[in-house]
């Protein structure tokens, strides 16, 4: 694997030594806790990127895998072999995977989640605006998840700071919260910004 740029790593939960990498052009996996790494790509499509990986707390042998330029992969049997996921989310940068309920979450164009293994796949988006690029799920709260921006429009631009120094026009975000079931900012603003935070504390309306 030396050489090969990674974009996503994923580590089992019940067993830390085992981790999946997504690298430009599959996804390697390590049961020796980093020291040597196979090719784990059967069903793959082949010499493509491999942007998020995220590994069933439940199941860790199931692992889904956001292939640049396609669907949502599914593998269940620790990655000996990998299954195309139904219609949702394109090149997808980044899975969480709910583990109290059956939900999983995609982040490809907008948000998607799946309560069917990646059978079917619904869009979870509802007030959420710009195009999400990572998600994060609360451990302790699984309804609430956050998701990160990279365009946006009415939402407010604040002086963010970070220490004394002002942080750069391209970085300037906002949070915003969800008080039912969309993803909402906390106030409203006529003015565009380029990137932000967004918070639903109900799956993203899904």
């Amino acid at each position: 694997m030396a050489g090969q740029p990674v974009f996503a790593i994923a580590v089992d939960p019940t067993t830390p030594a085992t981790l999946y990498c997504g690298t430009n052009q599959t996804v390697q996996k390590s049961v020796d806790g980093a020291g040597s790494w196979s090719p784990v790509s059967t069903g793959l499509p082949g010499f493509t990127a491999v942007n998020a990986l995220a590994v069933d707390p439940t199941t860790p042998a199931t692992v889904y895998a956001g292939v640049a330029g396609n669907r949502v992969y599914k593998t269940t049997t620790g990655g000996t072999s990998w299954a195309i996921t139904g219609v949702g989310p394109t090149t997808a940068t980044s899975i969480v995977i709910d583990p109290v309920a059956p939900a999983v979450y995609a982040a490809g164009g907008s948000v998607y989640a799946s309560t069917t293994g990646g059978t079917t796949w619904t869009l979870a988006a509802t007030g959420l605006t710009g195009t999400p690029n990572v998600l994060v799920l609360d451990p302790s709260t699984p309804t609430t998840l956050y998701a990160g921006t990279t365009t946006g429009s009415s939402r407010p631009r604040p002086r963010a700071r970070v220490g004394r120094a002002r942080a750069p026009a391209s970085r300037r975000g906002t949070c915003a919260r969800s008080r039912s079931i969309r993803w909402r900012p906390r106030r409203s603003s006529r003015r565009r910004a380029p990137a932000g935070v967004y918070k639903t504390t109900t799956s993203g309306g899904a």
